[in-house]
């Protein structure tokens, strides 16, 4: 998630707050990868996503998330995909070397898999 969270960095986990949209950073599990994930939400119930010639589109709209980001591979994305109820797209913001909702192995997230809302955690006198 560089460059707004680093490896081995504190974080607090919001595990109440379940009112997720677009931008917000979440912890989820991913069954295909057998690992609790740090990824960005791109794209949340009901709405339509696609990568088309490197950009993100939702709702036949440039992403609010990723207007200004080329992606060089759409993965699973290149196909139009409209999500579920509780269905959410999940992007990491280091694009070219992130395993998100564009691999298989992740593939779109259930509502029932995100663990929280992840936020920084500054120690006292930081």
């Amino acid at each position: 998630m560089e460059p707004a969270y680093h490896n081995g960095q504190f974080v607090l986990l919001n595990k109440w707050d379940r009112d997720f949209a677009a931008g917000d950073v979440v912890a989820f599990y991913s069954a295909g990868l057998k690992a609790v994930l740090v990824k960005r939400i791109a794209a949340c119930p009901g709405d339509r996503i696609v990568i088309r010639g490197g950009r993100m589109m939702v709702n036949e709209e440039p992403s609010p998330v990723y207007a200004d980001t080329f992606f060089a591979d759409g993965g699973r994305l290149a196909q139009e995909l409209v999500l579920d109820a509780d269905e959410y797209v999940m992007i990491g913001d280091n694009i070219a070397q992130s395993r998100d909702s564009r691999d298989d192995q992740v593939g779109v997230v259930a509502r029932k898999e995100i663990r929280g809302k992840v936020m920084p955690y500054k120690a006292y006198g930081q």
